[in-house]
């Protein structure tokens, strides 16, 4: 049996590895770092994902390093077929990493772990598609060039385009997102509200603050 020993934790100086791991985890901060402090890992790849998690949460590094191995690529398969880019794919998966790392003490069912790293990759992963969406309408809705146009008037339309992409990704990701919903979609404010889960006072408010911040950054172009 895999035992554990912590110097600075006398109740669980030698016990079961999962015991103590479940001891330290429910001491108050200054006791936990104060034992931790005193940690040596015992994480092996044998280990299951309970005891990897309940470890790492405590932040023992080798112990998420095993849990990195075992569960990455699935990550990235997961990943890639969602978005269908390598170079996102990897962007995403490298970002869930160092979320999960920062929010394992965090995670009640340590059991879990494996569904618990999927999920966020899974929601990482919308956010990269909605975030194409609202790329793809901006497109959609500015006016196209046509073949009788000069090339000074192309060029203009290039740069209002660029303009307004970046004018909105300045904006805070909840007004920007109730503005392309709102104007690019034509979405009702409480469609909008329905699918982001918030009150209709707030995308009222949301989009008012948004039309006033873009009209500031877009008023060279009037």
């Amino acid at each position: 049996m895999t035992m554990l020993t912590l110097e600075a934790a006398p109740a669980v100086a030698v016990a079961p590895a999962a015991t103590a791991v479940a001891v330290v985890r429910e001491m108050p901060s200054v006791a936990r770092t104060k034992a931790m402090a005193q940690f040596r890992s015992v994480a092996a790849p044998g280990d299951s994902d309970e005891f990897l998690a309940g470890l790492a949460s405590l932040g023992d590094a080798r112990a998420f390093d095993l849990l990195v191995q075992r569960y990455r690529t699935l990550m990235y398969v997961c990943t890639r077929r969602r978005l269908g880019s390598d170079a996102e794919a990897d962007d995403v998966v490298q970002e869930s990493l160092a979320q999960a790392w920062t929010k394992l003490s965090t995670l009640k069912d340590l059991a879990a772990v494996r569904s618990w790293m999927l999920r966020i990759v899974a929601c990482r992963s919308v956010d990269v598609l909605r975030r194409r969406r609202e790329h793809d309408r901006v497109d959609e809705w500015e006016p196209a060039a046509s073949e009788n146009e000069s090339p000074t008037t192309n060029t203009q339309l290039a740069l209002l385009s660029a303009a307004l992409h970046v004018a909105l990704s300045n904006l805070p990701e909840q007004q920007r997102r109730c503005w392309v919903s709102r104007e690019l979609e034509s979405m009702s404010y409480q469609g909008i509200a329905d699918q982001l889960e918030i009150p209709v006072s707030t995308v009222r408010g949301a989009i008012a603050r948004a039309r006033k911040a873009l009209a500031v950054a877009m008023a060279d172009w009037r």
